[in-house]
């Protein structure tokens, strides 16, 4: 496999741009994204648990514990239990709240 982009151009490929629109290449076989988005999944994980990775539960948790910071005897509110607010009260749990 070859990198694709280099440092201060990451969507290029062969000096060409290379242009991705994510919100709607949900249902692609392929995108572009730069490295940090791409979270890599162990063979033996069923995808369809994977999937539920992708936003809500790096959304949700990732709020709680790195945005919000809640530590051990917090109170947290959540308005709107959907896939995001679920899993803001699954990362209030990790976080002792």
């Amino acid at each position: 496999r070859k990198a694709i982009g280099r440092p201060g151009r990451p969507f290029s490929r062969g000096g060409e741009p290379l242009f991705q629109f994510a919100s709607n290449s949900a249902f692609a076989e392929r995108t572009v994204v730069r490295a940090v988005q791409a979270v890599k999944i162990p063979e033996d994980l069923p995808l369809t648990s994977a999937a539920l990775i992708g936003c809500g539960v790096l959304t949700g948790v990732g709020a709680v514990l790195n945005r919000a910071k809640v530590g051990l005897g917090d109170t947290v509110v959540v308005i709107g239990t959907g896939g995001i607010g679920l899993n803001v009260l699954q990362g209030a749990r990790l976080a002792g709240a």
